[in-house]
């Protein structure tokens, strides 16, 4: 048995009124100082992770603010657990995102961040890609890849394609994040369940939209874009908005180029 002394002990390292702390906490030292990373409650759940540092492990602790949040990425998200961690030069940010619209179902996300020269750690969005680069022309994006979701829409599992987007109703959104080429994209093939209305968005300016009279199984609807919305060379979101949706699941995409 290992004895201690427990007057030595310290309490409130970090608390959540003026830390904004949850739970699920994890520390690191980065130089000489400090970072403690936790579910931060700054937005009124505990679906981001937050920082403090300080210059011991026993504090006292400074708020530095949020690495990352995964709101939005379900119906039902809730919190966020995780770290940081160096590789090979680069700092990430590990996390986890709610899926099937429950908080229970849990699935490992990473993304690259950047520590300024003052300690602090800029915020970054949730991504289709996580580490890897942008989607390019040809590239299958599964439907389950999407990051960002608006409305009754979640992620949930699929016998042929492991998992897909589904539960799809009227108004709902799905964002893709990020899509790049240095040509511009010119078109998009869709392998969708069910029928419905699908408009495709760059970074919110529409290139155009389909109707799904009744998708035939493994067999891409295709969409050329009425105009060129893209822009060459640069990231940016794709979303597909659904007006109108009836038993309508996304399954794959694929943006074509010039």
């Amino acid at each position: 048995m290992v004895s201690f002394d427990r007057s030595r002990i310290v309490d409130n390292l970090v608390t959540e009124e003026e830390h904004f702390f949850h739970e699920g906490s994890s520390m690191r030292k980065i130089g000489d100082t400090y970072y403690y990373v936790y579910a931060d409650m700054e937005r009124g759940k505990p679906t981001a992770l937050g920082y403090a540092t300080g210059k011991s492990p026993l504090g006292p602790f400074t708020y530095r603010g949020i690495i990352i949040d995964n709101d939005g990425c379900d119906p039902a998200s809730w919190n966020n657990h995780g770290s940081i961690e160096c590789f090979q030069g680069q700092w990430y940010v590990f996390y986890h995102r709610c899926c099937r619209g429950t908080k229970e179902y849990r699935r490992l996300c990473i993304e690259p961040i950047r520590i300024q020269e003052d300690g602090t750690i800029d915020e970054v969005k949730m991504t289709s890609q996580g580490a890897g680069a942008p989607f390019g022309p040809g590239e299958r994006i599964m439907g389950y890849q999407a990051c960002g979701l608006k409305g009754r829409a979640y992620i949930d599992a699929d016998k042929a394609y492991g998992e897909k987007l589904t539960h799809i109703a009227p108004g709902d959104e799905a964002v893709f994040r990020y899509v790049k080429s240095d040509e511009g994209f010119q078109g998009i093939g869709l392998t969708c369940r069910g029928c419905g209305r699908i408009a495709v968005y760059f970074d919110e300016i529409c290139a155009g939209e389909l109707r799904i009279q009744e998708a035939e199984e493994g067999i891409p609807v295709f969409l050329e874009f009425a105009r060129d919305v893209s822009q060459k060379g640069i990231e940016q979101e794709l979303t597909l908005k659904f007006p109108e949706a009836a038993g309508l699941e996304v399954l794959e995409l694929v943006l074509s180029g010039s």
